[in-house]
C-alpha cells in the first residue's frame, strides 16, 4: 500500500529462497515468485503481516492446507511463524486465472467447461471427505498452473474450516456473489456452500452472466436470499448459442436453497451433462463475450468493497476481523547476519 511503512522480508527466507519479482498483492499478504537455493526449484512466497491476520487463522490455514494433498489444490512446501510476519511456500502457479485464459478466447466449448468442472468438483469432493469447506470459491481463487490452460489449482484457503474440529462453526465470509443462502442467515456452515459457489461458477462460466450479481451488495444479498435465476434466452442475443437442458439442469441442481438437498461433489461429478458431454457429444460453443465484459465490471470493483460489505452484515450477529499489509519488497538472497530474524518453522 502506498505511503505505508515497508517491512523487510525475514533474513532466513532470503537465506532459504532467492525472492524475486511481486506476483500478487491484497489485504492481506503479498506473493513474490522465488527460487529455492539449494534446489533451484520455482515456488512462491507469501509474506503476511502479524498486524493484519489472527494468528489463530493463519495456522488453521496451514493445517488444513498440509491435509489437502491434491492435483488441482495449492501445494504448501514450508511455513514460517517470525517476529515480522507470516510467511507461507507454495507451488509456483504460473498460468492466471481461469476467467481470464478463457476470455482470451472468442468461444469456449461446454466440453472445455466439463474438464475444468471436472477438476473442481474432485478437489473439493477431496476436502469434503475430510470434512474441509472452502468458503471463498469464485473465479479468482481458481488459477492454472500454467499458461497452457490444463491444469486447475483451487487456491486461498484463508476462509476455510475444519467441520471435524468445529462442526457446528458459524461464518459469513466470503464475496457476496458466491455466497450460500444459509451462509447469510448465519446458520451453521456445510461443505454444501461450496457447492453453492459452484453452481454460480459454473453458470458464469457457461453463460457469460452471474445468476444473483445485483447493482449493489445489498441487491446481490437480496437476489440470493430468494434463490430465484434465470437463463439468457439465445433469441434476445445472436452471439449466444443456448447451452443444453444437461447443463442447465447441472447447474440447478447447485443452486437449491435448501443445503441438504443441494448436490454433492460426488453426485456431480455423476451427472450425465458430466458423463455425455466428454464424449463430445451435443457440446454447444458459447462466445465468451458476455464473459469478458462481465470479468471487467468485477475487477472494476474496488478490492475491499465486499469485505467490507460483508463486515457490516456481520456486525449485526457477529464480530469482524481485518487488517492492512505493508508493502513489501523483492530482495536478493543474503548470507547468514546476527541480525537474523527470529522464526519458528512449523512446516
Amino acid at each position: 500500500m502506498a505511503g505505508g511503512s515497508e517491512m523487510s522480508i525475514p533474513s532466513i527466507v532470503r537465506r532459504k529462497y532467492a525472492v524475486q519479482e511481486e506476483l500478487a498483492r491484497g489485504k492481506f499478504g503479498v506473493v513474490f515468485k522465488c527460487t529455492d537455493s539449494v534446489t533451484r526449484e520455482p515456488a512462491a512466497v507469501k509474506v503476511m503481516s502479524k498486524k493484519g491476520n489472527k494468528e489463530v487463522d493463519v495456522y488453521r490455514e496451514v493445517e488444513i492446507l498440509k491435509q489437502l494433498k491434491h492435483p488441482a489444490i495449492l501445494s504448501i512446501t514450508d511455513f514460517m511463524d517470525c517476529d515480522t510476519g507470516f510467511v507461507l511456500i507454495t507451488e509456483l502457479l504460473n498460468g492466471g486465472e481461469l476467467f481470464d485464459y478463457v476470455i482470451e478466447r472468442e468461444f469456449l466449448e461446454e466440453s472445455q467447461a466439463v474438464d475444468y468442472l471436472t477438476q473442481i468438483m474432485e478437489a473439493m469432493d477431496f476436502c469434503h471427505k475430510k470434512n474441509i469447506v472452502h468458503l471463498d470459491l469464485k473465479p479468482e481463487n481458481i488459477v492454472l498452473k500454467e499458461k497452457d490452460g490444463k491444469q486447475l489449482k483451487i487456491i486461498d484457503f484463508g476462509s476455510a474450516q475444519n467441520l471435524s474440529v468445529n462442526p457446528k462453526i458459524k461464518s459469513m465470509v466470503g464475496t457476496p456473489e458466491f455466497i450460500a443462502p444459509e451462509v447469510l442467515q448465519y446458520d451453521p456452515v456445510t461443505t454444501a456452500a461450496d457447492m453453492w459457489a459452484i453452481g454460480v461458477i459454473s453458470y458464469i462460466l457457461l453463460t457469460g452472466m452471474s445468476p444473483f450479481l445485483g447493482d449493489d451488495d445489498m441487491e446481490t444479498v437480496g437476489n440470493i436470499s430468494t434463490g430465484e435465476y434465470e437463463y439468457p434466452d439465445p433469441q434476445d442475443e445472436e452471439t449466444y448459442e443456448d447451452i443444453s437442458n444437461l447443463a442447465k439442469d447441472f447447474i440447478d441442481q447447485l443452486l437449491i436453497m435448501n443445503p441438504v438437498l443441494r448436490g454433492t461433489a460426488e453426485k456431480s461429478l455423476t451427472h450425465s451433462w458430466m458423463v455425455e458431454t466428454k464424449k463430445g457429444d451435443n457440446s454447444a460453443r458459447i462466445s465468451t463475450g458476455r464473459l469478458k465484459q462481465l470479468r471487467a465490471r468485477r475487477k472494476w470493483k474496488a478490492v475491499g468493497k465486499a469485505v467490507g460489505f460483508l463486515a457490516r452484515l456481520r456486525s449485526i450477529s457477529l464480530t469482524s476481523s481485518g487488517g492492512d499489509v505493508c508493502p513489501l519488497s523483492p530482495t536478493s538472497p543474503l548470507p547468514p547476519t546476527a541480525e537474523e530474524a527470529e522464526c519458528t518453522v512449523n512446516y
